[in-house]
């Protein structure tokens, strides 16, 4: 099951698949520049400018995440799908979605997805931003986000089809490496059965609760009309005991169990904010164990072991 809640299918996005339009018209013996959107049959005006307006079409942001996802995965085919996040509407020409490739791929023997998330708007017409999520599927009811900053693009609306190095296979597959290290060394940790409860407990209160502020008035209302119904789903701390069974008593374990609590969340929008909190947690965790192995290479290495590295 995707920790994204099942993609829908990618012809989802065709109907914002359209072009801006923008063009010169006279007013009295001035000639200014109109953009607009069509959204749902209307024409909608973004701005009026003396000079040309820079921007791009929702057409374009879509067409360059679909390529940024097939240079990673070339040369091999892709079934994609999409989850739109945010739909443009009149009062807000703002789109955001997810372009996921349901083809699973493996890191060692654990199975990931791949996922692209792009989000362009008119109220800031000059940037479009881009970046991949890892998916890695950990339990039944879900998986983990695996985010890195390093691959985030906002770029100016006219390099969309300018895709930089960072997106090769190559590159990708490094971080891919990485990411499964980080797995092996918290599978190594041997934690005592109440301390990982507690550990639990803890990323719960502090990676998933402050979630809720985060939320405006009217989601709040439908989130706590769906807290009562959710009231009675299991602790993180209770799940400890599924995941110790399977992966021992370590910190894999505690991951586990948070990505499972999380993924539980009946609302939409929030259970998908979790994972994605979660996932940026466990890219600085990642970050960190990076720095810290190159301070101890730094130290430690000799000068005949540094010259190794340059033949």
């Amino acid at each position: 099951m995707y920790s994204i809640n099942q993609p829908n299918s990618f012809s989802d996005l065709k109907e914002f698949y359209l072009p801006a339009i923008h063009h010169p018209i006279l007013v009295g013996k001035k000639k200014m520049y109109h953009l607009s959107v069509p959204i749902g049959g209307q024409e909608i005006l973004v701005k009026k400018s003396a000079k040309k307006i820079k921007h791009t079409s929702f057409a374009n942001v879509i067409l360059g995440a679909v390529l940024r996802m097939k240079k990673l995965f070339h040369p091999e085919k892709m079934d994609l799908a999409v989850i739109i996040t945010k739909k443009p509407n009149p009062n807000d020409l703002t789109l955001e979605f997810e372009l996921v490739n349901r083809n699973v791929f493996k890191i060692g023997t654990d199975p990931y997805f791949l996922t692209i998330v792009a989000s362009y708007s008119y109220s800031k017409p000059d940037y479009v931003t881009y970046y991949p999520v890892l998916y890695r599927q950990w339990c039944s009811n879900g998986a983990v986000t695996v985010l890195s900053e390093h691959f985030k693009e906002v770029i100016s609306v006219e390099k969309i089809f300018e895709i930089g190095s960072d997106w090769t296979r190559c590159n990708f597959e490094d971080y891919k490496n990485l990411v499964n290290e980080y797995f092996e060394t918290l599978r190594r940790i041997t934690v005592s059965q109440n301390d990982l409860r507690s550990e639990a407990d803890r990323l719960v209160r502090s990676v998933l609760e402050t979630n809720r502020t985060t939320l405006n008035r009217k989601d709040q209302m439908d989130d706590y009309a769906l807290r009562g119904e959710a009231r009675d789903r299991v602790r993180a701390s209770d799940l400890i005991s599924l995941y110790i069974e399977q992966f021992g008593n370590n910190q894999l374990a505690v991951w586990n169990a948070l990505t499972d609590f999380a993924s539980q969340e009946q609302n939409l929008r929030v259970r998908n904010e979790n994972l994605m909190r979660v996932g940026k947690y466990l890219s600085k965790e990642i970050k960190k164990m990076l720095k810290s192995r190159q301070d101890a290479l730094s130290e430690s290495m000799s000068w005949n072991e540094m010259n190794g590295l340059i033949r």
